[in-house]
């Protein structure tokens, strides 16, 4: 691991910056390293310069007025078809936001659309990658097998958010459309420690164009093509789960045979499609609800009866735990989750555990109400694909 960067202003500087990445905003304090880089001073046109912004936490329109190629700063350029602007906005931010917490703050100069700023480094690309590949929880290693240390002083632990090694093709993509676009469209050249001690001619070797910057395109870098061919290898066998798109024709013929059957298994199979639809559930989300991820304490229930249930869902990607709603839907009853959930519970005689177990389960339910297993997205996949080839016309 390369000795790590501080920012000028002591611990409270370093905590603001940490700070900043947690919230999703960036730091002035993270980019105070940057000044160095700037070479055009907006104080020719009387503007405040980047210098004027005091030490503390800045908003995204204050980012805009320092930073206006902030929102897009690699322009369209160099872009994959394959993806989209979102996708590419989405992963520069987030490494902006993974550079600045570990202290790295020269490599958000040009994630922050500052001209004239060096590349990410192949550091800073190598360890991003770990950090999103590596088991969740897990302590993020540098290059040394030592433990990343963020700017607060306390150890990065991996977020496990990749699952599909396509995400690495697409971030490698956007970084690539963000080094094209502001003139590192070259092979990677490292500085040249004789061309810095003679700064103004470079050294013997590079007389004319000295090397004092990182330069170039540093994916392209061996280190990081090794480290990025590694962790595909240890995703080759991944397999991507399939998304079902289906139309509102689709799920009330679904609903309409599913009901009149008479099962539990088919109600079942309704209430997690509609709750699915209703609280945008993700697939390894929506079978391990459980009973008690629905708060008594905030479901709101008049004399006129219930009008709402308050759930709980914290997905693979969520910091922290998020709150839904689940309203009555009394203009199209087909479509409401709770007109099904509801009697679903009932029948259920559910106690606590998992709100959706298997099929087993279902058919010998616990004595205690408690239920220890829960349908896997394979056999809820299953169960919709036969429903779409025998009821949907």
């Amino acid at each position: 691991m390369a000795e790590k960067r501080v920012a000028a202003g002591g611990p409270n500087i370093l905590e603001k910056a940490c700070k900043g990445w947690r919230t999703a905003k960036i730091t002035a304090a993270a980019l105070r390293r940057g000044l160095l880089y700037v070479h055009k001073q907006s104080s020719r046109n009387d503007e405040p310069s980047i210098a004027d912004v005091e030490m503390e936490e800045v908003d995204d329109m204050a980012l805009f007025k320092y930073f206006p190629g902030l929102s897009f700063p690699f322009g369209q350029k160099g872009m994959n078809p394959d993806s989209t602007e979102g996708d590419y906005i989405y992963h520069l931010q987030a490494v902006c936001r993974f550079v600045i917490m570990i202290g790295s703050y020269d490599d958000a100069l040009i994630l922050c659309g500052v001209a004239d700023a060096p590349p990410v480094s192949v550091e800073s690309l190598c360890l991003y990658l770990k950090y999103k590949r590596g088991e969740k929880g897990s302590p993020l290693l540098g290059f040394d097998n030592n433990p990343v240390i963020d700017a607060a002083g306390a150890p990065v632990l991996c977020e496990g958010a990749w699952n599909d090694p396509h995400k690495q093709d697409q971030f490698k993509a956007a970084v690539a459309a963000l080094h094209n676009n502001n003139g590192h469209n070259h092979l990677p050249t490292t500085p040249c420690p004789d061309c810095q001690n003679e700064r103004m001619v470079g050294c013997e070797l590079h007389r004319g164009h000295a090397r004092l910057l990182l330069q170039g395109d540093t994916t392209k870098h061996i280190d990081f093509v090794n480290v990025d061919a590694a962790l595909k290898k240890e995703g080759a066998n991944y397999v991507a789960t399939s998304a079902k798109q289906i139309m509102p024709r689709e799920v009330k013929q679904i609903q309409r045979y599913l009901t009149s059957s008479g099962q539990l298994k088919d109600l079942q199979t309704i209430v997690m499609l509609l709750i699915g639809i209703d609280v945008f559930l993700r697939h390894d989300e929506l079978g391990e609800v459980k009973f008690d991820d629905f708060l008594k304490k905030c479901h709101t229930i008049t004399a006129d009866g219930i009008k709402s249930l308050a759930m709980q869902i914290q997905g693979k990607c969520d910091k922290t735990i998020k709150y839904f709603y689940v309203h009555m839907n009394k203009t199209h009853h087909e479509f409401c989750t709770l007109r099904h959930l509801l009697p679903y519970v009932y029948l259920l005689n559910i106690k606590g555990g998992y709100l959706f177990p298997t099929e087993e389960e279902l058919g010998n339910p616990p004595a205690d109400g408690i239920y220890k297993t829960y349908m896997t997205y394979d056999t809820f996949s299953k169960r919709l694909d036969h429903l779409f080839r025998t009821v949907c016309l």
